[in-house]
């Protein structure tokens, strides 16, 4: 892959680190497309770039982000070769001949198959001294024209020239890359894993401690002696009382597996029944990331019946179950599945009980679920698809779905806030929690 840094062995240069590169802009010519301009280098008025001490916000600002300049380079460079124009400037160079800029007549050769460049004469008392410029060993196994150059801008308005570079990869590296990628990504869950497995003993170790100086066993749960307070690091479906305390686990493992990421809940206010979701088998709550990043489909749904402590697996196999709320007929659930963007409806009554469908495709990442006063649904947005950090300070904060799976109302706000869990109240107010806020928004509707 062609770096950053260099050439890497290109037939055309993708940085201005280059000698060749650097010894254009000496001459006035402009640098190839493909070359991104570092924050060192000044845009002139007529798009030259020149060394400085740095260009501020303002001085690429006033150059639109470098666009004009795009399109000088693009119309100066069409059809040339870059290994032809370093041979011409020098020869212009050495026999006092002008260097053909942008808008003028050009004696450069077109579209020569890269040629070496032309041997510099003796050097004399007369003659300024040229640093000696190396060919390439070879040309790149894919190779694209000058003209076929992919110019993308940068969307970010403080970046010069406003594009960015341009790579090519032969088959060969991109399999390397690939499997350094893969190599690195075990190692990362193989660290993650041995960390959690460190944390728990860790916290096992001091419950135990704290258990013993009371004289009783562990039990894996919150204990408290005088002032002294330890938190296992455990998870499960757990239930706690009105005035709080300590938690109790109803559930911690389901045919045998542990609840490693559970996750959204919600209760049958006449049956008592409680429904809730399980994330993931192999990653807990810290490691969320990865859930999304992987793709992992070891997601499931689950009933605990809190009057015979019966539970039982409705779904296995999901994509990253989320929230979960009980219709207002209570005839199905509603999952949010968060990498896939989308609303899934498990029937648990009727004809349909026991299978699931897709309800509704969101617009962003969903978090949690819960009824609206309208038969429909709150859905809280960690973020949208293609949510930029920069650019106008608004996103997507929730939107309410209808119970026919339709959006019907978005809720926007700055970006800094991404709610977990949004609650409307018969007095018309919303209320929405976050995991990374340390208080309880509240929204009036007007």
């Amino acid at each position: 892959m062609a770096s950053y840094g260099g050439g890497g062995g290109s037939s055309w240069p993708t940085s201005l680190d280059t000698p060749e590169t650097d010894e254009l802009i000496c001459l006035g010519l402009m640098v190839p497309p493909g070359c991104r301009l570092p924050r060192v280098f000044h845009i002139t008025a007529d798009g030259y770039p020149t060394r400085g001490a740095g260009a501020t916000t303002a001085e690429l600002r006033q150059h639109d982000g470098g666009r004009w300049n795009i399109v000088r380079r693009t119309r100066f460079w069409k059809g040339k070769d870059f290994w032809a124009v370093v041979a011409q400037s020098r020869r212009e160079m050495w026999t006092g001949g002008s260097s053909s800029g942008p808008g003028g007549s050009s004696s450069v050769p077109r579209r020569p198959r890269h040629p070496p460049p032309a041997a510099a004469p003796s050097p004399s008392s007369s003659c300024r001294p040229v640093p000696a410029i190396a060919r390439p060993a070879s040309p790149p196994v894919v190779e694209i024209p000058p003209e076929q150059f992919a110019l993308r801008e940068d969307s970010n308005p403080d970046d010069c020239p406003g594009y960015l570079i341009a790579l090519r990869v032969s088959q060969a590296e991109a399999a390397a890359a690939a499997a350094r990628e893969a190599d690195e990504l075990q190692a990362a869950l193989g660290a993650a894993a041995a960390a959690e497995a460190a944390e728990l003993q860790a916290a096992l170790g001091a419950a135990a401690a704290i258990e013993a100086a009371r004289g009783t066993t562990a039990t894996g749960r919150m204990v408290a002696r005088a002032a002294t307070t330890a938190t296992v690091t455990t998870t499960g479906l757990m239930r706690v009382a009105p005035g709080g305390g300590e938690a109790t686990v109803l559930v911690n493992q389901v045919d045998g597996y542990p609840l490693r990421f559970t996750n959204g809940v919600d209760v049958d206010q006449v049956t008592g029944k409680v429904y809730f979701t399980d994330s993931s088998m192999n990653y807990q709550r810290s490691q969320h990331e990865m859930v999304t990043r992987t793709g992992d489909s070891t997601g499931r749904l689950m009933s605990y019946d809190p009057r015979t402590s019966d539970v039982t697996l409705l779904q296995a196999g999901m994509t990253y179950p989320n929230g979960v709320a009980l219709s207002a007929d209570r005839t199905h659930l509603v999952v949010a599945s968060t990498g896939p963007c989308k609303l899934l409806r498990h029937w648990i009554k009727g004809v349909n009980a026991g299978t699931s469908e897709p309800f509704a495709d969101l617009p962003g990442y969903p978090d949690n679920v819960r009824p609206d006063t309208k038969g429909g649904y709150w859905v809280a947005l960690h973020r949208e698809k293609n949510e930029l950090p920069f650019g106008r300070d608004s996103h997507r904060l929730a939107v309410r779905v209808g119970n026919d799976g339709k959006i019907v109302e978005e809720m926007r706000g700055p970006k800094k806030v991404r709610p977990t869990e949004i609650m409307e109240r018969s007095n018309g107010k919303i209320y929405f929690g976050s995991v990374e806020l340390p208080y309880v928004g509240v929204v009036k509707r007007k």
